[in-house]
């Protein structure tokens, strides 16, 4: 009895991946790619923009969030950051997110809407090249993005645009060189 249940599990598992439902790579389809990279481009510049930090943190490859810990934690180094940090419930990268993206909230309500959906419409009409099947290059007007296919999606590594404003934040030598090998 046990057996005739696994099996029946294998065989409506096959079934459902040769539907295509568990998909485990992007879609073969590059067009198709392109238009949820394009998407995805523009959530994230918007979120970067308004200061919607879970918009933010749901759209980043996990190499962004991996930098924001790095440099939460090379802050993290300086005592008044410390002192700062402690009264603001700040303990980790996300903590840091949510808290710098709350900064960029309060100073972004004075700049109209439109302006800066045309701005991350204009990043997300960018060129897009494909590296391999799940990795594409994004050149934005200020620089480039990369898409990464990572948990089931396309998600956007922006961490190498997003190091030297961090580098020119209060860090100890040997943070700054950690951030700069990132």
């Amino acid at each position: 009895m046990e057996t005739l249940r696994v099996r029946h599990v294998v065989v409506f598992a096959l079934a459902v991946c040769s539907l295509g439902l568990c998909q485990t790579g992007p879609p073969q389809d590059r067009s198709g790619n392109e238009a949820v990279i394009h998407k995805a481009v523009y959530e994230i510049t918007l979120a970067t923009l308004t200061g919607k930090a879970e918009e933010f943190t749901a759209r980043s490859a996990k190499r962004v969030l991996d930098l924001y810990e790095l440099i939460y934690t090379g802050l993290h180094e300086n005592p008044k950051l410390q002192r700062e940090f402690a009264q603001a419930g700040v303990k980790s990268g996300r903590d840091f997110l949510r808290y710098s993206f709350a900064q960029i909230a309060a100073r972004s309500g004075s700049v109209p809407n439109e302006k800066l959906q045309q701005i991350a419409q204009l990043n997300a009409s960018a060129g897009i090249s494909f590296k391999s099947d799940g990795e594409a290059t994004v050149n934005i007007p200020t620089g480039q993005m990369r898409a990464l296919w990572e948990d089931q999606q396309w998600k956007i590594d922006c961490s190498d645009a997003l190091k030297p404003s961090f580098l020119r934040l209060p860090l100890s030598a040997e943070a700054r060189k950690r951030i700069e090998a990132f």
